[in-house]
């Protein structure tokens, strides 16, 4: 148990103080529908008489504890004399599945006990007869007779038999109360041996099914509660009257700029957890000393105390009894200024707020008011909280800022592509809930960052969850949108949680910026990163397999593997307690659908700082990331008979650069050297081998030193020039060499797809040229790739207008087509937040 705290797990270490009462509860098993016989045992180990008023709480409960309905509510009072014990036996109806819960107090002593009653069920009778034998005819009857004094409605009678009979059903709208069914079907052994045959009934006044639902109530609370304890006021009123609560206001102009959420476009306060916060409420009449009231945050359905969706905070004589801190802070005559500080680990999400006054013999609440609903958000200011961060530059970059950029391309021939995350934006926040209500994410896991950001992972696609985006790696985009088209994350979320249906189209860059504006918007510092020549290995090792016929063409039918020009994905900010000291910071996360975790497709949160170390033991997936950035490149020639004979191994040619967005500029920063070691330097191989002891295999081939090789040189063109490739063989023996040599060209997607030979092509904007030179001479094999990102024409914009609030302005956007060919089915498309919302052209 003390290493499971260690790696984050919480247990409660209150001093419970030692209690000579206890209690127990004693019950027999009966069938359902029969009464119910229960003892209860109070217990006296002090040495005076105690008397104990106790109160009993019967529920018909689902095997999960979820409570269906209460059937009974009894109070009771019970003398134990010292050191012995005291029976008590209420009589009990007819229930269906049953939880008992006594509670008792004496003095200041307290004592609990709990029995869950599951319920016999009636059986059913199936008989066989004819002869058994192999593909002889045989006949089942299943018969039931309903036992109850009501009637059964909606039943399903099934069977079933391995080798003997295929899965069977039959339904019965209703069984009178000791009616009778009877069911007879024939049916051929197709399997020697003892068999089993299964007969189930199923009906909904018997089912014990699990129910969840995330939707809120509206109507959570009574507006007026009884104490149960208390059939009387508690006490006189205060002088001047019962107070009531006249008006509710949560501050937002002097809350949000202390909390950086003032750029959020919503009409409700947003906050951030771990940070206090202030409301105003003015009452009827000024506070009275005795006077008792309570602040009450919910959020979601069915909320608790102990599960962190029902938080009340308190004031006065019985303030600090809650995990929220809360104080008055100002005393304005009928309004008072009440200060609120949700702890560091509170969930995330929109709560609704009341106001309860404590009087009268029970709490008399506000009503039901949207305008005080509160967002709360994760802290990056917060040093409490699991993702904070120090540096003020980086959280104005990584949770405060909008726009981004995004690097694509290869090396040598990168381009950047401008993103608008719009966090702030209108809807934006509540369609990043959404997506978390959507997936059924439990609600009390929503105050934790890494299941947060695991749960985003999976749901930013649509590849087994319904999520956000569908991913399309083709040319074909006839049933959405070219993921090209996109110019931010805005329209994508409000479409999906608008419609609830996934958006098409998406790759890679796609993903990671519609996760980067989830993770921001929510108050978890990210950014997007691109991984210049990126590992695709589906085989889970270190090896990238790249197989070649024998005359030297590329064997596109049996490589499974590639390598993609780039590809983009999420680091977050996390200090991953549940790992070792020195493994938090930077995590990679990654939405494009590539390989699943945990049954889902989804990436992380993987330590950046394990992936350079090769501790690939640290969840989550450690060992996917560290194959993409650091995996062998070898070189295959498959004989016809389909074996495989390596030829060559590139160790240098994965993980090439990683790029990420500078602070406070739209220039790139280099961060490789925070994912690996200089390639061949002594860490870098210590990683590699310590990455062999987790499991990744990497290629120990013995290559022959080859005395040829061959390389491919291009200079960077613009989209519809010509290209010209320079190939170079060099020969380091004592010899004249003559090469048979073999040259490809293909057009390529970016994550190395060929889409077609340059004969049968037609350029689009999003792909790239892969030359593939290969050559023998006396057994020995060369191979050369060049990997040429074609580079493409820019749009110009120009802004006219006054530069200032509410005031006109106008924004052209121009294209001049450069090509000697003609482009069709054009589309043009800006956006800005704050300025501007996602707009479109269309061009023949």
């Amino acid at each position: 148990m003390s290493r499971a705290e260690e790696y984050g797990s919480q247990r409660n270490h209150s001093e419970i103080p030692d209690s000579p009462l206890t209690v127990s509860l004693h019950a027999e098993p009966v069938l359902l529908g029969q009464d119910v016989s229960l003892q209860v045992n109070f217990t006296n180990r002090g040495d005076t008489v105690r008397t104990i008023k106790a109160h009993l709480a019967g529920s018909i409960v689902f095997y999960t504890g979820v409570t269906a309905s209460r059937f009974k509510k009894h109070n009771f009072t019970v003398t134990v004399p010292a050191d012995q014990s005291e029976e008590y036996s209420p009589h009990l109806g007819s229930q269906v599945s049953l939880s008992f819960i006594v509670t008792g107090k004496s003095d200041e002593d307290s004592v609990t006990g709990i029995k869950v009653l599951n319920l016999l069920t009636p059986t059913l009778t199936v008989k066989l007869r004819g002869r058994s034998r192999l593909q002889s005819l045989m006949y089942v009857n299943v018969s039931f007779t309903n036992p109850f004094n009501y009637g059964l409605a909606d039943v399903h009678l099934s069977m079933e038999g391995p080798g003997l009979i295929n899965y069977r059903t039959r339904h019965y709208s209703f069984i009178e109360p000791e009616g009778s069914i009877s069911w007879t079907e024939g049916f051929r052994p197709r399997r020697r041996g003892n068999r089993t045959l299964i007969a189930v009934l199923d009906c909904k006044n018997l089912r014990q099914l699990p129910t969840s639902n995330l939707t809120e109530d509206e109507d959570d609370y009574q507006e007026f509660e009884p104490f149960e304890d208390e059939a009387t006021p508690r006490g006189v009123a205060p002088t001047g009257g019962s107070l009531l609560v006249k008006k509710v206001n949560m501050l937002q102009q002097r809350n949000k700029p202390k909390h950086f959420t003032s750029e959020y476009d919503i009409e409700n306060l947003v906050v951030r957890r771990g940070q206090e916060f202030m409301m105003q409420v003015t009452f009827n009449r000024p506070l009275a000393d005795d006077d008792d009231f309570q602040v009450e945050f919910l959020i979601g359905s069915n909320p608790t105390a102990s599960k962190g969706s029902l938080v009340l905070v308190t004031f006065g004589t019985r303030g600090g009894g809650g995990p929220w801190e809360g104080q008055i802070l100002e005393n304005q005559g009928e309004s008072v200024i009440l200060g609120i500080t949700p702890t560091a680990s509170a969930i995330v999400g929109k709560f609704r707020t009341y106001v309860a006054i404590v009087g009268g013999g029970g709490m008399q609440r506000t009503k039901r008011d949207t305008n005080t609903d509160l967002y709360l958000l994760f802290n990056a200011w917060c040093a409490e909280d699991a993702c904070y961060l120090a540096n003020n530059s980086e959280l104005s970059e990584y949770v405060l800022n909008e726009h981004g950029v995004i690097y694509q391309g290869s090396l040598g021939s990168v381009f950047d592509r401008d993103w608008v995350y719009g966090q702030f934006e209108r809807g934006v926040l509540d369609a990043c809930i959404h997506i978390l209500d959507a997936s059924r994410m439990p609600i009390y896991d929503r105050g934790d960052v890494i299941k947060m950001v695991r749960k985003g992972s999976a749901m930013i696609n649509s590849q087994d969850d319904n999520g956000v985006l569908v991913g399309n790696w083709s040319d074909n985009y006839s049933m959405g949108q070219s993921p090209t088209s996109w110019t931010g994350s805005v329209k994508i979320l409000l479409q999906y949680a608008n419609t609830g249906v996934p958006v098409s189209y998406a790759q890679c860059w796609v993903y990671a910026g519609v996760f980067n504006t989830f993770l921001r918007a929510l108050g978890i510092p990210s950014r997007v990163v691109t991984n210049f020549s990126s590992a695709h290995d589906n085989t889970g090792n270190l090896k990238t397999d790249l197989i070649f016929k024998e005359d030297g063409t590329p064997d596109e039918r049996n490589t499974r593997d590639s390598v993609w020009n780039y590809h983009c994905w999420n680091e977050v900010w996390i200090t991953r307690q549940d790992l070792p000291a020195g493994f938090g910071g930077w995590q990679v996360v990654d939405s494009t659908p590539q390989e699943t975790s945990d049954g889902h497709f989804r990436c992380g949160p993987a330590s950046i700082k394990a992936i350079k170390e090769g501790m690939l033991c640290h969840q989550y997936d450690a060992g996917f990331v560290f194959a993409e950035v650091n995996s062998d490149i070898v070189f295959h020639k498959r004989d016809r008979y389909g074996t495989l004979t390596p030829y060559r191994v590139e160790t240098a040619l994965i993980g090439l650069a990683i790029y990420t967005k500078a602070l406070n500029g739209s220039s790139h920063v280099d961060i490789t050297n925070t994912y690996k070691y200089t390639e061949g330097s002594a860490q870098d191989k210590a990683t590699m081998a310590r990455a062999e002891e987790y499991g990744c295999v990497r290629d120990h081939s013995e290559i022959p030193d080859s005395q040829l090789t061959v390389s491919v040189k291009a200079e960077p063109v613009m989209l519809g020039q010509d290209v010209s490739l320079q190939v170079n063989f060099t020969n380091r023996g004592d010899t004249v060499r003559t090469i048979k040599a073999h040259l490809a060209g293909s057009i390529v997607f970016y994550t190395g797809v060929t889409a077609s030979r340059f004969k049968d092509h037609n350029f689009t904007v999003m792909v790239s040229l892969t030359f593939i030179v290969t050559g023998t001479s006396d057994g020995e094999s060369v191979t050369g790739i060049k990997v040429l990102t074609l580079l493409t024409t820019k749009l110009t914009v120009e802004l006219s207008g006054d530069y200032r609030v509410r005031h006109l302005m106008y924004v052209k956007v121009s294209f001049t087509n450069p090509f000697k060919f003609a482009l069709v089915n054009v589309y043009l498309s800006m956006e800005g937040p704050g300025l501007i919302s996602y707009r479109t052209r269309y061009y023949r």
